[in-house]
């Protein structure tokens, strides 16, 4: 979340980031410390240089970044944003003997897409 007054250059670098996809905007959304909800789905390869512009616009102390892992994204324009196989897009999938086991897991549960790349 972060205050209406720098939403639009948080949507500005996101717009401009060709591994952030699906952007969404709650304007008002925020109520402690007031201000608006940007959510999008970004992709590994791109997640690090977002996150320094986004700390260089101050986010990380006047609002908040959240960070979630994505297990399945089904759509045009992920698979257009990121590099790779299908199954190893948004999580990349390790040699382990466990099947659909994912590299840098942080836990046992965190598995890979059911569906066949």
């Amino acid at each position: 979340m972060c205050p209406a007054a720098v939403t639009d250059a948080v949507l500005d670098k996101l717009r401009s980031e060709s591994g952030a996809v699906h952007l969404i905007i709650a304007r008002g959304a925020a109520v402690d410390p007031p201000g608006d909800l940007v959510q999008a789905d970004v992709v590994r390869e791109a997640a690090d240089g977002l996150l320094a512009d986004l700390c260089e616009l101050g986010i990380d102390h006047v609002g908040g970044i959240t960070l979630q892992p994505l297990d399945t994204v089904l759509s045009d324009a992920a698979a257009l944003a990121a590099p790779g196989e299908p199954a190893t897009r948004w999580c990349g999938r390790s040699s382990s003997p466990e099947p659909g086991t994912i590299r840098g897991s942080p836990s046992p549960s965190w598995r890979s897409s059911p569906w066949p790349a």
